[in-house]
């Protein structure tokens, strides 16, 4: 129980009041200050905005591939590891699809394993935070990310898996720089990250 102090002004104003017979009509002001404690049972407390976050799943893919990445999202959609249901794409830049055009990850938002197991939040575009590693199992895929998020090498924007050509790559075990952990020759073959949208 809490008690507030109001401070109660009252004004009185009388008209008129005839004080003598001899004397004209006149107007009385009187004004006094009163103070009370009054007890408030359960004052209003009003709780902190909270933003809630949508929340997205990722994952590998099962199956790998080399340099060569006709339909990469279509790869997404016919792996094993996709979960029956949902739109996927592959995280993989290229000549079409970058930070600014076709981007598959989305602002503000969680991603998870299928598991539900939390992987990190996005901020305007890119990742804030990685909470923890893409799957907790050493396993690299193709990105074609720099660590700054822009387009690196691409194995020839995906149309050679034949040596003399690179690729950048990311990492499943680890929660730093996980899209962009180095640059690999294109063959050997590599998994894909699918992304929900």
């Amino acid at each position: 129980m809490q008690f507030k102090k109001i401070l109660l002004l009252i004004l009185l104003s009388c008209a008129k009041v005839d004080k003598n017979p001899f004397l004209t009509n006149e107007t009385l002001s009187v004004a006094s200050s009163y103070t009370f404690d009054i007890a408030v049972e359960n004052p209003i407390s009003i709780p902190a905005t909270t933003t809630s976050l949508q929340t997205k799943k990722l994952y590998l893919t099962s199956s790998t591939t080399d340099g060569v990445i006709i339909a990469p999202d279509t790869f997404c959609l016919t792996d094993g590891n996709y979960p029956g249901s949902g739109t996927y794409k592959a995280l993989l830049v290229s000549a079409t699809r970058n930070i600014n055009t076709d981007w598959v990850l989305t602002d503000n938002t969680k991603y998870t394993r299928l598991d539900g197991t939390e992987v990190f939040i996005t901020g305007t575009k890119t990742p804030t935070s990685y909470t923890n590693p893409i799957s907790g199992i050493n396993e690299v895929f193709w990105t074609g990310l720099n660590t700054d998020f822009s387009n690196g090498v691409t194995c020839l924007n995906w149309t050679t898996g034949t040596g003399g050509n690179q690729g950048r790559v990311g990492n499943g075990n680890t929660t730093i720089s996980p899209l962009s952990t180095g640059t690999s020759a294109c063959p050997p073959n590599r998994k894909l990250l699918c992304v929900e949208q």
